[in-house]
């Protein structure tokens, strides 16, 4: 540890997702720094807990609620770190709070002005609600892409990619299997419509002649349309949802990971399936235009375009193991880029302002705002 505790890091996220922050975790003990995760959507958790007497829950709900209470009221001189999406109602009681305090914005969004996805929360008021709150704020990152979409409102920003535990995952042996092997696909997340899970059942009910197997792990609204497939052809493996253990030990047993979302602002699942040498599979979206570069350490297409991911999966499925192992290899050494320990200096970096213009380039590493 560098130094006595002096530096006290309090965390306010939309949701349950601390895993964002795992790079700023892994540098704590190191310089010191108190983390103090907190999830402000309050209601429905608060409400779940005491039903399925999770009493436990219940007291991390309160003391959250009290940490934001406390933050609005009180000056001091801990760093606060606040994700949350674009033009949510929350952001007036952040706005309050920064009156007060040193707060950071954490954010992957790169879309503020337009898109179906936020247009609803584009009132007047809120807009310029969220234009003081954003006005030469410090900034978090996780791409280019988002730096670039929030720069009319601050130019104070650092990009700070999301990490992985290398430690946790296991490197396949890229050279083991023939070119007569079975190729093993995997879908990693939820079953839901803009995930495209569609898409695969329906590329897997036009090709039944492919010796591929494609397995599904997560749950949504879509999971009876995974279930019927999987009852139906015996190549379609449906493993519910599975916790963080499971993907980490069973993750290297495959040869593709599929993402073909409509969009995705990161996608920590490519960088984790890379790392283990499991070649990627994604629609151009930005997470995949920052860390793969097309036939060389994974595959994309037109996120637009079903054809195109049905070409780009016939030619996954048929490729020489040969190329695969050699696809494969520069997976690892790209998903060993994210590495939470490289990425948590910049987190440091940032937050303590030994570089405010961190980059990843900095470090030798990734693909500035890329390529497809």
């Amino acid at each position: 540890m560098i130094g006595k505790k002096e530096c006290k890091i309090v965390i306010f996220h939309e949701y349950d997702a601390p895993e964002h922050y795992k790079g700023l975790y892994s540098k704590a003990e190191e310089y010191g720094f108190d983390i103090d995760y907190n999830v402000f959507r309050y209601v429905r958790p608060f409400i779940k807990s005491i039903f399925t007497f999770n009493f436990k829950k219940t007291a991390t709900v309160v003391n959250s609620m009290k940490n934001l209470i406390k933050y609005m009221i009180v000056k001091s001189t801990d760093t606060i770190i606040v994700g949350i999406a674009p033009y949510n109602r929350y952001m007036h009681i952040f706005n309050l709070m920064s009156k007060k305090n040193r707060v950071i914005y954490f954010t992957s969004q790169t879309c503020w002005d337009d898109g179906e996805e936020i247009k609803w929360k584009r009132g007047e008021f809120t807009r310029s609600v969220w234009r003081k709150f954003l006005k030469d704020r410090e900034t978090f990152c996780v791409t280019h892409f988002a730096k670039d979409a929030i720069k009319p409102y601050t130019a104070n920003t650092c990009v700070v990619y999301h990490s992985i535990d290398l430690d946790r995952f296991i490197i396949k042996d890229t050279d083991k299997n023939t070119d007569k092997c079975t190729r093993n696909f995997i879908f990693i997340g939820k079953l839901i419509d803009w995930k495209r899970a569609d898409w695969i059942l329906k590329f897997m009910a036009e090709n039944k002649q492919l010796d591929i197997t494609m397995t599904f792990v997560g749950k949504g609204p879509l999971e009876q349309d995974v279930i019927k497939a999987s009852e139906v052809d015996p190549r379609i493996i449906y493993l519910g949802f599975r916790d963080r253990k499971f993907i980490e030990s069973n993750l290297h047993k495959y040869d593709y990971l599929i993402l073909p979302s409509r969009r995705e602002p990161f996608g920590i699942v490519l960088i984790e399936s890379m790392c283990c040498g499991v070649v990627p599979i994604a629609s151009n979206c930005e997470g995949a235009q920052t860390v793969i570069r097309n036939k060389e350490n994974g595959f994309a297409f037109d996120r637009h375009k079903y054809d195109e991911f049905c070409i780009t999966m016939h030619e996954a499925a048929n490729l020489k193991r040969k190329i695969y192992s050699t696809i494969s290899k520069e997976c690892i050494r790209t998903g060993s880029l994210f590495d939470k320990k490289a990425i948590g200096d910049l987190w440091i970096d940032f937050i303590c302002k030994k570089n405010s213009s961190a980059s990843y380039s900095s470090l030798g590493g990734i693909y500035d705002g890329n390529i497809l």
